[in-house]
């Protein structure tokens, strides 16, 4: 799609110093580590299970992430993709809206600033390097309620960029787990206590190919049909492998696994990706005791946040589907939050 010269290019032309992840995954994973808040967007594992996933449903799939640099030493990290799909080329963070860098916190406010504005720069001119006629961007939560919007969002703004606002749930791990379960909606609590009487929990932070093997064939079965690639599946199964993730699993008095949720993690946050239940329970309460056994680990873990994903309101336009399954997500939530979408014509 595009020379690592061509790339060279805009990045001088940005005011941008950088080296790509691919060439400093050690500088990357490191810089990560080292962070108070390390959104699950922003690892390794993530970047390459969505591009594994994404190079099967596009004809060209090419992880473009940067190690943003300052006098040579790593000063943020940025997760970049570059998809095409027949004449149409796309700039996102692995299929989504393209993620703000993410910045080491020893920066002053002025070198913040200029870095945010230069990779701004560095997106517009690749965007029209690639005659892409416009970009989206994201502005979420990354660990802090601190009033005020970013400069992520001023640069934005300032660029003429149109805005939409979604919404996103999250549960605050910080509070003990008493007070958690407290704000849970009235109903989910009977129904968690007779959900764990009903079934036996399993927690699997090993990974064990036999349980993921249930799991597989239990969403093959609920799902009717395989909807994604083999090495999506071993991938998570390498991030359960490498404490970057686990799996909840709920089986019947005869050993039968009838629901099962994978969560992925970074140090600090939790996200819930993928579920299967078994279609004949769907009026049983297998979800909810999935989802309060895997806050339950994510605390005993010591993450910091827990996003259990978007919430559509129907001003949104969402399916009848995907509003039940926020209604049922919000259920558990201790915040919703304000996600910001921004389109950049070019």
């Amino acid at each position: 799609m595009i020379a690592n010269g061509d790339i060279a290019e805009l990045l001088t032309s940005a005011g941008l110093q950088a080296r790509s992840r691919e060439d400093d995954l050690d500088g990357w994973d490191g810089f990560l580590k080292r962070q108070v808040y390390a959104p699950i967007l922003y690892s390794a594992g993530q970047i390459a299970y969505q591009l594994a996933y994404l190079g099967g449903s596009t004809e060209d799939c090419r992880d473009l992430s940067l190690v943003l640099l300052q006098d040579q030493r790593p000063a943020g990290i940025w997760p970049l993709t570059l998809t095409r799909t027949g004449e149409q080329i796309a700039l996102t963070t692995q299929g989504l809206p393209v993620q703000p860098p993410l910045l080491a916190p020893h920066l002053s406010d002025r070198t913040g600033k200029v870095l945010m504005k230069n990779c701004v720069t560095f997106a517009d001119l690749l965007a029209a390097r690639l005659d892409i006629p416009a970009w989206l961007a994201a502005g979420p939560f990354q660990g802090s309620i601190a009033p005020g919007l970013g400069v992520w969002h001023q640069q934005m703004m300032a660029r003429g960029a149109h805005v939409a606002l979604r919404h996103e749930l999250y549960v605050d791990l910080a509070q003990d787990i008493e007070t958690i379960r407290l704000q849970f909606r009235k109903s989910y609590k009977p129904l968690i206590t007779m959900a764990a009487r009903t079934w036996d929990v399993q927690v699997m932070q090993n990974a064990d190919p036999a349980i993921w093997a249930a799991f597989r064939d239990l969403h093959l079965k609920a799902a009717g049909r395989q909807t994604r690639s083999d090495l999506t599946w071993d991938l998570q199964l390498s991030s359960i492998r490498n404490g970057e993730a686990f799996l909840v699993c709920l089986r019947d008095g005869e050993g039968t696994m009838v629901g099962a949720g994978y969560f992925d993690h970074t140090a600090t946050e939790g996200v819930y990706a993928s579920a299967a239940y078994d279609r004949s329970l769907f009026d049983k309460p297998v979800g909810h005791l999935v989802q309060y056994r895997a806050i339950e680990v994510m605390k005993a873990m010591g993450l910091r946040w827990y996003r259990i994903g978007e919430r559509p309101f129907p001003g949104d336009s969402p399916t009848l589907k995907e509003l039940s399954i926020a209604e049922f997500k919000q259920g558990f939530a201790t915040h919703l939050f304000p996600l910001f979408e921004y389109r950049l014509t070019i």
